[in-house]
């Protein structure tokens, strides 16, 4: 199963952390920077959207931060882009070093 991320939001300090165990087979509680290593390494499985989704994230050093109203910093909506290549489909973000408008 392919890890999902959800919204953000701060628990309370004494928040026990559960999983839906109806949706899902199993949880961890782990930083973004964490997820995003670990996937790297190829130990921990992240679909496209999420990985992207993390790796913005990952900039905000807490939770705390991200929520704080006066942060403007800005995290993109990324849209994928499938190009069927000569040994098969590839999916590119516009901030990916291959991407290549002439693609499409």
């Amino acid at each position: 199963m392919i890890p999902t991320f959800l919204p953000w939001q701060p628990a309370p300090a004494q928040q026990e952390a559960l999983y839906d165990e109806l949706e899902t087979s199993a949880g961890i509680w782990i930083s973004p920077r964490q997820a995003l290593a670990r996937s790297v390494e190829g130990t921990f499985p992240l679909a496209f959207p999420t990985f992207h989704q993390l790796r913005d994230l990952s900039t905000f050093a807490t939770v705390q931060k991200l929520c704080m109203p006066q942060t403007t910093r800005y995290v993109p909506t990324h849209i994928p882009a499938l190009v069927q290549k000569e040994n098969g489909p590839h999916v590119y973000l516009p901030d990916d070093p291959d991407f290549c408008l002439e693609d499409f």
